[in-house]
């Protein structure tokens, strides 16, 4: 069983001067520990992180926006060996190799043509030893794969449809599933966002990343942010083979999806996807 709290869709939204107004209320001194922007933001929304010996927070990421999430993320990776380990991904390091750094649709767009980082390090708790590597997962549509179409090798599960907006005049919604398949492309968790009236929204305006958590809310695999690079109502997307890529277990896809708000992107929690065992 997972013990976590869920930020519904859109519910929390702090930008950098929530960061600062947080901060100035905090009187600091000489003996003051480190406050992490991920300190002072679980602070706000009520969750007691645990914090290492340097002062970062470390924990799941499960049911939190990337703004609300620990310094340090629990996560399974490889280590130098080539087996499976348990540790953490600095979540600054997650946001720079997936993308998530970029503030306009012209960025979003450049940045999806870029040469990208694959991998970022594991580290144990104390966010200084590295334990081994996680791998960013390229994004793929799971439409473009015709052994992902085959309804008679496939089951999936999906969580409830979250609905956001206005944002700069839209309105969206997401959506996340899990998927068991026998197709050579294996099973996956993925993502989808559509705006709710189906009509073309601007070129860079929707974002999406495929998350997909084991059942006690360790990170097995994260895709980069993949942006709509045309006007579209819709884009979708996923990872692929999680049991190969942490083992055998149950399964839950859990993304997030961004909005344009015409000065950078409003980001927004999926509701979790029931547990599946792949």
């Amino acid at each position: 069983m997972r013990l976590k709290v869920i930020i519904k869709s859109g519910s929390v939204l702090l930008g950098a001067a929530s960061l600062s107004s947080l901060s100035m209320g905090m009187a600091l001194s000489a003996s003051t520990p480190y406050l992490s922007p991920a300190r002072l933001v679980a602070a706000a929304i009520g969750v007691n992180y645990p914090i290492n010996a340097i002062g970062e927070t470390y924990g799941s990421a499960a049911g939190f926006t990337v703004a609300q999430e620990p310094d340090l993320i629990a996560a399974i990776g490889t280590a130098n060996d080539g087996s499976l380990v348990s540790g953490y991904v600095r979540s600054s390091q997650l946001d720079a190799a997936t993308g998530y750094n970029v503030n306009s649709p012209l960025a979003a767009i450049a940045w999806m043509s870029q040469t990208r980082t694959d991998t970022i390090p594991l580290y144990a708790q104390d966010g200084a030893t590295v334990l081994g590597t996680f791998a960013i997962v390229p994004g793929q549509n799971p439409n473009t794969s015709t052994a992902e179409l085959d309804t008679n090798t496939s089951s999936g599960s999906c969580g409830d449809v979250s609905y956001y907006g206005p944002v700069k005049g839209w309105n969206y919604n997401n959506q996340s599933c899990i998927v068991f398949s026998t197709g050579s492309a294996g099973s996956y968790g993925d993502i989808s966002v559509n705006t709710d009236e189906h009509d073309n929204a601007p070129s860079g305006y929707m974002g999406i990343l495929a998350r997909v958590f084991a059942d006690d809310g360790d990170l097995c695999e994260e895709s980069s942010w993949y942006y709509n690079d045309g006007s579209a109502a819709g884009i979708e997307d996923a990872v692929y083979r999680p049991a190969a890529v942490c083992g055998a277990g149950y399964y839950y896809s859990s993304g997030l999806s961004r909005a344009y708000n015409g000065d950078g992107y409003y980001t927004y929690s999926s509701s979790d996807s029931p547990n599946k065992l792949l």
